[in-house]
């Protein structure tokens, strides 16, 4: 085996407000293993609040650690025992690695393992020039899908995830609050399942229109939800996907959604928030929390669609260049409402 140098750079948290660009050893991968050069790495909400407010999902013990855990890689070094990639092989390494020994890893949700390790906060990510990552994690890209635009993959898994724990999408109506990365996504995956009616929820106009042009049928503003929730048809159940962190104010309108609704939580809500338990109940809603993905489930599912509708999705994508460029985007960062999602290339 051998690695291109014995230095890399690579974008670390020390502490809160303290992150910087270090000089580090290239890792070398351990049994079962592979080196990444990094192609592309998205950049995360998740990651700025880490700066601003850490340690939120990082782990103590990890510090210092490299963030980023939207990542894009090219295999140029093989651990021991790894077979089945090629060197040169293009790959998105899932984000969590369970520990496919426990209770719920054995009953076929790995996604939801409670010992599962996750790049860029249990260890270090993927803003670098490589990354070492479990090589059972590894999805192959097809060499039409550019990089930047594969490194969706992760947000793409976890609307994908969102979409799955709904029964019966095909034919039903859906709500999407909040048209970011993930709530596109999510759009994006509610065409594919046969969803009959879209509805975005979006104060963003750019974004508005990028959410018709990948199928939902309306968009409107967070003043025009209530007049939306209004006009819903009361004769069958909705699935409402909250993907802007204001979880609040969409179980507060309980009351409004029809009989057996689903709510889906994807955003992460910043403080407590309030609900209305009592028309959650009499209505008989079902309320579910997203958190992460998995390989087999999401993940592999993810890069495949992206693969068919890469055209579409292109316009997602903002490319900023070089590790410098992240760096003073967690200092300073994102900007307010970007329309697109900004993949780093190191």
């Amino acid at each position: 085996m051998t690695v291109p140098a014995e230095q890399m750079t690579a974008l670390r948290w020390h502490a809160r407000g303290v992150v910087r660009l270090d000089s580090v050893p290239v890792p070398l991968p351990g049994p079962g293993q592979v080196l990444l050069a990094v192609e592309a790495c998205g950049l995360c909400a998740t990651d700025v609040e880490e700066v601003r407010s850490g340690p939120v999902a990082i782990q103590p013990s990890a510090v210092p650690v490299s963030l980023g855990h939207e990542a894009v890689g090219r295999v140029i070094a093989l651990g021991e025992g790894v077979v089945g990639i090629p060197l040169g092989e293009r790959v998105v390494p899932a984000l969590a690695e369970p520990c496919r020994e426990c209770v719920i890893c054995r009953a076929g949700m790995p996604e939801e393992c409670p010992k599962k390790t996750v790049i860029g906060f249990d260890h270090d990510g993927a803003l670098a020039q490589y990354l070492v990552t479990n090589a059972a994690q590894c999805v192959r890209v097809p060499d039409h899908l550019a990089s930047e635009v594969a490194a969706l993959a992760e947000p793409c898994a976890v609307a994908h995830h969102a979409c799955r724990v709904v029964p019966h999408l095909a034919g039903r109506s859906a709500v999407v609050v909040g048209a970011g990365s993930v709530g596109m996504l999510v759009v994006l995956w509610l065409q594919e399942l046969g969803v009959s009616e879209i509805a975005v929820v979006e104060p963003n106009e750019a974004r508005r229109k990028v959410a018709l042009s990948l199928g939902a049928h309306l968009a409107v503003p967070p003043e025009g939800l209530d007049d939306l929730l209004g006009r819903l048809d009361d004769s069958r159940p909705w699935a409402l996907f909250e993907c802007a962190g204001r979880g609040g104010a969409v179980l507060a309108r309980a009351d409004q959604l029809p009989p057996s609704s689903w709510i889906v939580l994807v955003g992460i809500s910043s403080a407590p928030i309030e609900c209305d338990v009592v028309a959650i109940t009499l209505r008989q809603h079902t309320v579910r929390g997203i958190n992460a993905h998995a390989r087999d489930l999401d993940v592999l599912p993810a890069v495949r669609l992206l693969a068919r509708r890469c055209d579409a999705v292109r316009d997602l994508v903002e490319v900023r260049r070089g590790l410098d460029a992240a760096l003073a985007l967690l200092i300073d960062g994102l900007p307010s409402d970007p329309p697109r999602k900004i993949v780093v290339v190191p």
